[in-house]
């Protein structure tokens, strides 16, 4: 069953985003752009608000049947920045959560599972979600990036190119933007292990 959403500075109330009228695919998105750029800045509330902004696409996508407001991989790559870009402690471990799942999707083994980066405590976990692509990587990547923290950016790379490697997806092909956030990981972290990236 879905539980409450249960994150700081929200209300469980379908009109807490959106008013009464249901928000279009293209507000949700300026939506979730906007908590992205804002938690990019310092916005200790922007995370939260992303998520609750992601929540009520997907309650209105189930509520209201409209398949135009599926949570897509552009969705999910926004609330993965808006993770990712923040300052606030353990939100790079949600943005990697997300990816986790998103990355599970169209196995045989997960067909049909479903996310929820605060481990079902918001009304997306039953949320299937899409596949992720370069953007999402990247996105991760450059969490880590700016966290100086390359061992996990070393790590994120590596799913990238495995996953590019085993499905021959030519739009997972490692991008320049995919290394230098590498690169700029191990910079950042002042590690020798930089100069052999």
């Amino acid at each position: 069953t879905e539980s409450e959403v249960n994150n700081p500075g929200t209300e469980n109330d379908d009109s807490s985003w959106g008013g009464e009228d249901v928000p279009s695919y293209q507000e949700y998105v300026e939506e979730l752009q906007a908590m992205a750029f804002l938690s990019s800045i310092g916005d200790e509330e922007a995370c939260d608000r992303a998520q609750q902004a992601f929540d009520s696409m997907y309650e209105n996508y189930i509520i209201e049947d409209d398949a135009s407001l599926e949570p897509t991989t552009e969705i999910c790559n926004l609330l993965i920045e808006a993770y990712a870009e923040s300052s606030m402690p353990n939100t790079i471990e949600m943005a990697e959560k997300i990816l986790d799942r998103m990355e599970s999707t169209g196995s045989a083994e997960t067909a049909g599972e479903t996310i929820d980066a605060n481990d079902g405590e918001s009304e997306t976990a039953g949320a299937t979600m899409p596949p992720p692509d370069i953007n999402t990587f990247t996105a991760v990547l450059r969490g880590y990036a700016n966290r100086a923290q390359p061992t996990a950016a070393d790590d994120t790379f590596r799913r990238l190119y495995d996953r590019f490697m085993v499905t021959g997806n030519r739009e997972l092909m490692p991008t320049t933007e995919a290394y230098n956030q590498l690169i700029r990981a191990w910079m950042r972290s002042g590690t020798r292990s930089a100069a052999s990236v």
